[in-house]
């Protein structure tokens, strides 16, 4: 199962002995905003390349946009085929 971006930084957290509250404040970032970033609820590159550099992951912004990208495709509307079928039938009196 692979880790998301919220798990490998908890992760890397438990590793210093800080938590994602000291890692905000020593970030200078609202704690909401890093829980709102990690969830992906908001999209901040920067706020992931800080973090990165303080945890001396730069592998984590690589980790941050492929789930970007995942989450992407996952959320993409289907084209629903409901509406081309029922407009086949011809004209509608």
């Amino acid at each position: 199962m692979q880790s998301t971006i919220k798990e490998i930084i908890r992760q890397e957290c438990r590793n210093k002995g800080i938590s994602l509250y000291r890692l905000a404040k020593t970030l200078g970032i609202d704690l909401a905003y890093l829980s709102a970033v990690l969830s992906l609820a908001k999209i901040s590159r920067p706020t992931i390349l800080k973090i990165a550099e303080f945890l001396h992951r730069p592998d984590l912004l690589y980790i941050y946009e492929k789930e970007l990208r995942s989450r992407a495709v996952e959320n993409k509307p289907e084209k629903s085929t409901e509406t081309n079928l029922s407009n086949k039938g011809g004209s509608h009196v």
